[in-house]
């Protein structure tokens, strides 16, 4: 399971996203991560983009390797017989994570996710 803070969403998760096989099951909506980072054009500085060696030395490279290993690990959880990896956003959380019944909120996310894998 992977929780999706808003900097996962930019142009370079973009790019991830639309290569990926047809064949890979995922079981987050890929249309709305594909939307979001549209809409999150903006790329954060400071730590969040910082550079990243071997493979990202170039400004950036934090969010180049953020896209990266989001994509290795949808993309390989099949390769291994896993499970698809889960993903939760912020924007899917952020109303009720401290509500009394966050719990069962959750639970119901997670219900859909897997029902839609």
């Amino acid at each position: 399971m992977e929780y999706d803070e808003e900097q996962h969403f930019n142009r370079y998760r973009m790019t991830t996203l639309q290569v990926y096989p047809k064949s890979v099951i995922v079981a987050f909506d890929r249309g709305i991560w594909a939307q979001r980072c549209l809409t999150h054009e903006v790329i954060r500085g400071g730590g969040y983009s910082r550079p990243k060696p071997p493979l990202f030395p170039m400004d950036g490279g934090r969010n180049y390797q953020r896209a990266f290993r989001d994509m290795l690990a949808d993309v390989l959880a099949l390769s291994q017989d896993w499970y698809p990896t889960i993903r939760i956003a912020h924007f899917e959380v952020e109303a009720w994570l401290y509500a009394r019944d966050a719990a069962e909120q959750m639970r119901q996310l997670l219900e859909r996710k897997l029902a839609a894998a």
